[in-house]
């Protein structure tokens, strides 16, 4: 969490996420919407639960049609059950999945089968985290930091 918390401080996600479904129909599959919603529950902030709200009120939720070649990926490693039906339903559509779920990506790809995705860094929800969270100093504050400590030898 800490390495995507630095990387979202270095590269926000959102907006490039915003770019590329401009002017695209959105598709969801109830699994994705269901795993989504579970994950928001447990750990999403107010501001990350009305995001997702607003992007899947501007989605079309489709029943879960994975492809028969998404079906034929062995359960192993980094290939879940889950992640079958999920990139198998926009390989049935033959829609672009977005996702940073590289590993699966990489697994698939191993058996032969590759998807047309659109990748993108991972990140947390960590906004109900970071409520309660300590606040890291930034480079500035911790050299000020370091000089009180030596100073007070």
């Amino acid at each position: 969490l800490t390495l995507q918390a630095k990387e979202e401080r270095d590269i926000h996600v959102l907006p490039i996420l915003e770019k590329y479904l401009r002017d695209k129909d959105v598709f969801i599959c109830e699994t994705a919407v269901s795993s989504f919603q579970s994950i928001l529950d447990i750990l999403g902030g107010q501001a990350e639960k009305r995001r997702a709200a607003e992007l899947i009120a501007r989605a079309r939720v489709v029943t879960d049609q994975p492809s028969k070649r998404a079906l034929a990926l062995c359960c192993q490693g980094r290939i879940k059950e889950r992640s079958k039906i999920i990139f198998g339903t926009g390989d049935s559509l033959q829609a672009v999945t977005m996702t940073s779920n590289m590993g699966f990506v990489r697994a698939a790809n191993s058996q032969g089968v590759v998807f047309s995705v659109f990748l993108h860094p991972a990140r947390a929800l960590t906004e109900e985290k970071e409520l309660h969270a300590t606040p890291l100093l930034n480079e500035e504050q911790c050299a000020a930091s370091l000089r009180d400590v030596t100073s007070q030898k």
